[in-house]
């Protein structure tokens, strides 16, 4: 009787070790990078934001947006996932996004235009691999995302 007890522990044991295992299999990247506009750092003016995300599949394969922090003085962003754990690997389409703080008439107006010039980014296609830490630069003036 104790040696199927112990068995029964041993299979116990394993099957927990599993279970735990399961969430550890692909881990997620951390994204970094910049965003320039004809070589220069891309920087907004006072009184707007600047966003980026990743929208791409999850690791279910549900439909998920992943947001970068963008740094709007010198265009650097980076991309840590949910709760820090990455971006898991895969393709991705870049979304970037000016908004305006104000709601007066000129800055709601001004929302109309100001994203024209990520027209020849946004939908782009980029893919992460399995490397920790990905790098990338997305030019806008050009349309390009380079690692």
């Amino acid at each position: 009787m104790s040696q199927s007890l112990g068995s029964r522990r041993h299979w116990f044991v394993l099957v927990c070790g599993a279970f735990l295992c399961a969430g550890c299999g692909t881990k997620g990247v951390k994204v970094e990078g910049k965003i320039v506009k004809d070589g220069q750092a891309y920087t907004v003016p006072q009184g707007e934001s600047l966003s980026l995300s990743f929208n791409g599949k999850g690791p279910n394969g549900e439909d998920r947006t992943y947001p970068a922090t963008v740094t709007g003085s010198d265009g650097t962003f980076v991309a840590n996932g949910v709760e820090g754990k990455g971006v898991p690997p895969g393709k991705y389409q870049v979304q970037l996004n000016r908004t305006v703080t104000g709601s007066d008439p000129a800055s709601l107006a001004k929302m109309a235009t100001i994203n024209r010039e990520f027209t020849h980014i946004n939908g782009k296609e980029v893919e992460f691999t399995t490397e920790p830490v990905q790098k990338i630069t997305i030019d806008i003036a050009k349309g390009t995302i380079s690692k």
